[in-house]
């Protein structure tokens, strides 16, 4: 039980580090983007 917990929790952290990571640099481009115009 216990184990299946764990993976399920590193499954969540490893989705919710992908989302941020994409967010950041999505936020990233957009403040380039609207340096450039």
């Amino acid at each position: 039980m216990y184990l299946i917990y764990s993976m399920y929790q590193i499954l969540l952290y490893n989705v919710y580090y992908q989302f941020v990571n994409i967010l950041t640099k999505s936020i990233n481009y957009l403040l380039l983007l609207g340096l450039i115009v």
